[in-house]
């Protein structure tokens, strides 16, 4: 059985990379069967692929409900499995929240265990038990590796030092320190940040010889309740969204790995009928104490883009307290879900239509705006009504059905909202976007011509990405506001400003291109009705 961990640093476990890398394609092949029909057990082929997800490929047909027609069709509705136990070479697997996905069947052999081959998805891997439920607390602590994070912390186990030969001639040399655990406490979970070294050596070239040190970071989590799979996975992705909000840039998780829940206050543990430790009804655990955990994630780890630098980040560590900045984020991502997940999810979207880009843009805004102020109100109510009421008296009878699926909300239009985000982060916001009526008029006409109107020939590529930069910066300044982030000192941070907008770029465009957009002033050129990148 390989190694599941490469070792220990300071009392930390150090997940090994072979067991764990999340950027790299790994195959597994064994026995694969449902609990509780270890007989109807089939061979197939794992495979775990950073881009593609996760899928087991089955050479043999298991017996599906409904099965599948004559022609070898799936049904209507595919099977699905919670959970699905295997066995690759010793090392035991739990598959979560499967379904059937393709389904190839040999009508000349009436077996229906051998009938074919069955392609499944798979959501969840355990690499290294058998696991009943991702709903049962069987882990103690979980090991999340992030792109960027050692870049974000700005933190470094390593020193320098001079030192000198007797003939005078300075050598430099590194040396390897303890760096402390940055810690914040959220209920009964306790999050770290811990920096250790992973690997060092010499590299000789032109007959000089090179001292190289590779370090990371992770962010362990611990709870003293226990984790379930789901807390695992939960904890971890919320981890994953406030680095990618951060470096403004898709940051995805690199590992996960987990510890098992030991038997506690027991000198003899308890054996299974396999003679296997029995650590809970929900997990059995085969010879080791901890798992590595496989999913599939939005993203892709691109292997050509370097290290984002401290200075390119939105915020760093050293702009807020670790302590006080994973509670804040908790929170946040739990009480604005909504717009939380679409800002993140933008940073997944570079690559599709600019409509889509643009419609996401904007609702991103409009989502947060109403999540911050969800009782707004255009008017006092009772003005609403005494206004409602006026014109529903002189809508003729026939048209009173009709007039009651249109009736208008007392609600602000996405240009009033915009105006009151802007006015909520910061008046300076317009060295990033332009003049605010400029750009909260382009933003919303630009949104209704393409949602509402079907007109997107009168929206250029060239104003469609204004508007996708400006109101991306807006919604990324804001969320970090709310987290702790002064706002002020991102808008003078030249540089990673630059990367999310440039009000200069912007009050070119829009002006141009006049307001509203497609209307009076200079028309724009026609392009087609969808555009790439």
């Amino acid at each position: 059985m390989f190694a599941l961990w490469a070792g220990a640093e300071r009392g930390r476990l150090v997940p090994s990379r072979q067991a764990s890398d999340l950027s790299v394609r790994q195959t597994w092949h064994g026995q694969w069967w449902v609990p509780g029909k270890e007989d109807a057990a089939a061979s197939g082929t794992l495979v775990y692929d950073p881009d593609e997800g996760i899928h087991l490929q089955l050479t043999s047909a298991w017996r599906l409900n409904p099965a599948p027609d004559s022609n070898g069709y799936a049904p209507a509705s595919p099977q699905t499995w919670d959970v699905i136990h295997g066995e690759a070479f010793g090392v035991h697997l739990t598959l979560l929240d499967t379904f059937a996905e393709n389904y190839k069947l040999n009508l000349m052999n009436a077996d229906p265990l051998q009938s074919g081959s069955t392609k499944i998805r798979v959501n969840r891997v355990v690499l290294g038990a058998w696991i009943h439920s991702s709903s049962a607390p069987v882990f103690s602590s979980v090991y999340v590796g992030l792109e960027n994070l050692l870049g974000w912390s700005g933190r470094t186990s390593v020193r320098s030092s001079v030192s000198y030969s007797p003939g005078g001639r300075p050598k430099l040399g590194l040396n390897n320190f303890d760096v402390e655990p940055l810690e914040a406490v959220v209920g009964s979970s306790t999050y770290s940040l811990e920096s250790f070294q992973v690997s060092s050596g010499f590299k000789h070239n032109n007959s000089k010889r090179r001292h190289w040190i590779e370090e990371r970071e992770q962010i362990t989590i611990r709870d003293d309740d226990g984790l379930s799979l789901d807390d695992c996975i939960s904890k971890s992705t919320s981890m994953r969204d406030l680095m990618t909000l951060a470096s403004l840039t898709v940051s995805p998780i690199t590992s996960l790995t987990a510890t098992i829940v030991m038997a506690r206050n027991s000198a003899e543990p308890e054996l299974n009928a396999d003679g296997l430790e029995a650590i809970a009804p929900d997990l059995t655990l085969p010879t080791t104490t901890a798992v590595s955990i496989f999913m599939g994630q939005p993203g892709r780890f691109d292997e050509t883009r370097g290290p984002t630098r401290q200075e390119e980040f939105l915020f760093s560590s050293a702009d807020i307290d670790f302590a006080e900045l994973i509670p804040r984020w908790l929170k946040l991502a739990e009480s604005l879900h909504a717009p939380v997940a679409l800002a993140i999810g933008r940073q997944h979207q570079k690559d599709v239509y600019l409509e889509l880009q643009t419609l996401a843009a904007t609702g991103t805004l409009e989502s947060l705006h109403r999540s911050l102020y969800p009782k707004q109100k255009t008017m006092s109510n009772a003005e609403f009504r005494r206004i409602e009421k006026a014109i529903s008296e002189v809508i003729p009878a026939d048209r009173k059905t009709w007039w009651s699926d249109r009736k208008p909300h007392n609600e602000p239009t996405l240009r009033e909202r915009l105006h009151e985000l802007f006015h909520s982060v910061s008046p300076n916001l317009e060295q990033i976007v332009g003049p605010l009526e400029q750009w909260a008029k382009a933003a919303s006409n630009t949104r209704n011509k393409l949602a509402h109107e079907g007109t997107s020939h009168l929206v250029s590529s060239e104003q469609m990405r204004a508007v996708i930069k400006s109101c991306d910066s807006v919604a990324f300044i804001t969320l970090a506001m709310l987290i702790g982030i002064d706002p002020e000192s991102i808008i003078a941070r030249h540089y990673q400003v630059r990367q999310l907008a440039d009000a200069a770029y912007f009050t070119k465009v829009f002006r141009l291109f006049g307001h509203p957009v497609g209307g009076h002033g200079v028309r724009p050129p026609a392009a087609r009705s969808m555009r790439s990148r």
